[in-house]
C-alpha cells in the first residue's frame, strides 16, 4: 500500500480495550514497520511479568498489560470472571 501512495496505520488493541491502546502512524515522527506505535491518549501501557504481577525491566519480556478509561471495569454479572483477567495496575487504583 506504501507503494501505490496509501499510508496504513497499525494498531494493537483488544475487545476489552474499546478497542486500541496503541497507534503507528505516517505522522508524528514517521511510522515504523512491524511495530504498533504509541499508547493512544490516556491509556497506559506496562509489561508485566505474569508470574509475580510486577513490571518487568526495559529489554525483558512479559504480558501486555494496560489502564485507562477505555480499558473494561469487568465481566457483567461475572465477579469471579472479572478477577481472574483484571487486577490493580501498578499505580496501585487503577484496574489493568
Amino acid at each position: 500500500m506504501d507503494n501505490i501512495g496509501i499510508p496504513i496505520c497499525e494498531g494493537y488493541g483488544l475487545t476489552e480495550t474499546s478497542p486500541i491502546i496503541a497507534i503507528n502512524v505516517p505522522y508524528e515522527g514517521g511510522r515504523k514497520l512491524g511495530r504498533v506505535g504509541k499508547p493512544v491518549e490516556g491509556v497506559n501501557v506496562v509489561i508485566m511479568n505474569p508470574d509475580t504481577q510486577q513490571p518487568v525491566g526495559p529489554g525483558q519480556e512479559g504480558e501486555i498489560c494496560c489502564y485507562g478509561r477505555n480499558v473494561m471495569k469487568g465481566y457483567y454479572g461475572n465477579a469471579e470472571a472479572t478477577a481472574e483477567v483484571i487486577s490493580v495496575a501498578p499505580d496501585g487504583k487503577s484496574r489493568l
